[in-house]
């Protein structure tokens, strides 16, 4: 993988989460809702990690680095949201009370997830159809 594509992996992967957090943060929490926080992931996480390796033409093994690139950003992130929870999502009008940040996290784990098993199953996919091609070419 060439450097700009590693450089454009963690400010991908970096501006995706943040405005994941932001608009967890003002969209809110509602234990009712919540299944649909994590099913925008399942659809979306895959979604654009897919538009991602398309634009910058990644294939192969580099799918999984820049995965592991657009998740790390991510998860830099995270870890300053969940250090400063209590400052960052308690402090105004949209506020999630501090007993809720266990379901943030586990939002932010499950997104991370979701980036790492698409690079998995996209790399996989791959290697089939390399695989079936060299075949039928024999």
């Amino acid at each position: 993988m060439n450097r700009q594509n590693k450089i454009f992996f963690l400010g991908y992967g970096l501006v995706v989460w943040f405005l994941a957090t932001v608009s967890f943060k003002f969209i809110g929490f509602d234990e009712n809702i919540m299944w649909l926080n994590f099913l925008l992931l399942v659809v979306g996480m895959p979604l654009l990690n897919i538009v991602g390796y398309r634009w910058r033409k990644v294939s192969g093994n580099d799918k999984a680095k820049a995965s592991a690139l657009f998740a790390f950003s991510g998860m830099m992130l995270d870890s300053f949201l969940i250090l400063f929870y209590p400052y960052i999502f308690t402090v105004d009008r949209f506020s999630l009370m501090p007993s809720e940040g266990h379901y943030l996290a586990a939002w932010l784990l499950f997104g991370n997830s979701i980036t790492f098993l698409t690079a998995i199953i996209a790399s996989e996919i791959e290697a089939r159809k390399v695989t079936t091609t060299h075949q039928v070419a024999s």
